[in-house]
């Protein structure tokens, strides 16, 4: 059995508790079935258990006289050699379990792993091998852009952006993109239509485009700014406002109804707003990258496609709103 030497314990006639000083590490471990052993007093006195603050709980009271400093030893039972067994067994279970689950995050290719946790309840979260595919992945894509994509710098880009200014007269179209190949579909240089899609007009024309552009799209000098108008999922379409109805007067006030209209003005609607002049614009503004983290090809925030030059995109990192309006 295991011992444990006290150097200097008291005790009085008939406590049941023994107060041990300078008390050495694992009194805890003295359970029951222990027995104290005090110089010149008593042999193998039963004990209840043991405190690493300092005490020792005896079966029974103490049947002897006051001692104080005198020197005792404990021998260990055989329920305090059990409680040690039971606790290196969990203790290897424990060892064995965290293997398991340090092998399943090491192999298994997980996003949403469950494991347990010490404190109680699970942990879903992907693996160690999920996230090193992951990131191989990224670091592939990475790769493959190595010279394929130049971010330029922000002398370069001003300094492109004077040239510009220089070489052009003003803000205004560089090229105006091509027409539609039907002549009944063209309106002007770059600009189009279809005849039954009522209140839009188109920017360009792709493969299929004709003219003396030397882009299918156009592509505009904005204060030194080229901006590049390229097709998207809706053929660079402009919706503009419904046609006038006959029964906006000039004053600015309306009819009650078309009847009304014509009571007023004739069938020719003379009193009526008829024609209208729309005018379209480009708005365009400089971004910070550091403000937003994130960065669209061209520029442009309505880019809204899934992938770029075989590079995959996220569509909706900016607030469908004022700037990226959908259709």
């Amino acid at each position: 059995m295991s011992v444990i030497s006290l150097n200097s314990v008291s005790v009085n006639a008939g406590d049941t508790v023994i107060n041990v000083s300078n008390a050495p590490a694992g009194l805890s471990k003295i359970l029951k079935s222990s027995v104290i052993t005090v110089d010149n007093y008593a042999a193998d006195i039963p004990v209840i258990g043991g405190d690493d603050s300092g005490t020792i709980t005896l079966e029974s009271p103490w049947g002897y006289g006051n001692v104080s400093n005198a020197k005792a030893r404990v021998q260990i039972g055989f329920d305090a050699l059990a409680k040690t067994g039971q606790d290196f067994k969990a203790a290897s279970e424990f060892t064995s379990n965290v293997g398991k689950l340090l092998s399943e995050q090491l192999t298994e290719d997980n996003a949403a792993k469950e494991t347990p946790l010490l404190s109680g309840g699970k942990h879903v979260g992907p693996t160690i091998e999920h996230l090193k595919k992951t990131t191989n992945a990224l670091n592939a894509q990475a790769a493959s852009l190595v010279g394929s994509v130049q971010a330029m710098t922000k002398a370069e880009f001003f300094a492109l952006s004077e040239t510009r200014k220089n070489q052009y007269a003003g803000s205004g179209f560089i090229e105006a993109g091509l027409n539609n190949p039907s002549a009944s579909r063209q309106v002007n240089d770059g600009l189009n239509t279809i005849p039954t899609n009522s209140n839009v007009v188109y920017l360009g024309r792709g493969s299929d485009g004709v003219g003396t552009s030397r882009s299918n799209y156009p592509i505009f000098n904005i204060n030194g700014m080229s901006v590049y108008v390229s097709e998207n999922l809706f053929h660079n379409e402009v919706r503009l406002p419904n046609a006038p109805d006959g029964l906006d007067k000039n004053d600015g006030t309306r009819y009650a109804d078309l009847a009304a209209a014509i009571v007023d003005g004739g069938t020719s609607l003379s009193n009526s707003v008829l024609t209208r002049q729309d005018l379209i614009l480009l708005e365009v503004w400089h971004e910070k990258i550091s403000d937003k983290d994130v960065v669209y090809p061209l520029g442009n925030v309505q880019y809204g496609v899934s992938s770029w030059q075989s590079v995959a995109l996220s569509n909706s990192l900016v607030v469908q709103g004022y700037s990226a309006f959908e259709h």
